[in-house]
């Protein structure tokens, strides 16, 4: 019965972001890889800057950030016409530069986020819009070290925020996975044995995306 429950919850994209949020988006820091066909001046790395800029030859100061790699390879090929006929131009990402974590279950946007500096779970929820009405707040579960011997611990985030218990709030790690249930978890270990082979196949097909943010 859980594992049917499991399947109808990825197949209604509930465990699984969207095409629209699935595009990943530039952001600070990322270290872009930019080709430019046929002139090896214009070929390199730039980092994108707190500013969301990258300085790129000819063409001084760039936005980049908050684009998606396809807007922003279409922005630049635009402004390159400028200097070049029909210029061919490839930008991908060498380096990522931030932290990546999953936030799944009863919250207002599940998927995949990208925090840069330390962060605790009652933030990465917050990235999420929060959890629902649904949610059972006292028993948030992170689940950490997936792909090796998994680790799975209690956040009560009705004291955190209720009772401003700020020891609660657990920092989070590069690939947790943040899970806001409809009802308590008696069982943490029982909990994670049913629900890891979805998380498994989440984390699998969302290996490369992020979450879209406003562009600035």
């Amino acid at each position: 019965m859980f594992n049917r429950f499991i399947l109808a919850i990825v197949l209604a994209g509930v465990f699984f972001v969207t095409p629209a949020q699935a595009r990943y988006v530039i952001g600070v820091d990322d270290i872009l890889y930019i080709q430019l066909y046929g002139d090896p001046s214009m070929t390199g790395l730039w980092e994108v800057r707190e500013d969301g800029n990258i300085k790129y030859p000819l063409l001084g100061e760039v936005k980049s950030a908050g684009y998606t790699l396809s807007e922003f390879n279409d922005s630049l090929t635009e402004k390159l016409k400028k200097y070049y006929q029909d210029p061919q131009v490839t930008v991908t990402v060498d380096t990522y530069g931030s932290c990546k974590v999953f936030v799944l279950g009863q919250v207002a946007r599940p998927g995949v986020y990208y925090y840069k500096r330390e962060a605790s779970v009652l933030e990465i929820l917050l990235l999420a819009g929060g959890a629902l009405d649904s949610g059972k707040k006292s028993s948030v579960v992170v689940i950490r070290q997936l792909e090796s011997t998994p680790q799975i611990m209690r956040v009560n985030i009705d004291k955190v925020i209720d009772d401003g218990l700020v020891a609660l709030n657990i920092p989070v790690r590069p690939h947790d996975i943040v899970f806001v249930p409809k009802t308590f978890i008696t069982n943490l270990n029982d909990f994670l044995n049913k629900i890891y082979p979805s998380l498994r196949t989440f984390m699998t097909i969302n290996s490369i995306y992020r979450m879209e943010w406003t562009r600035p």
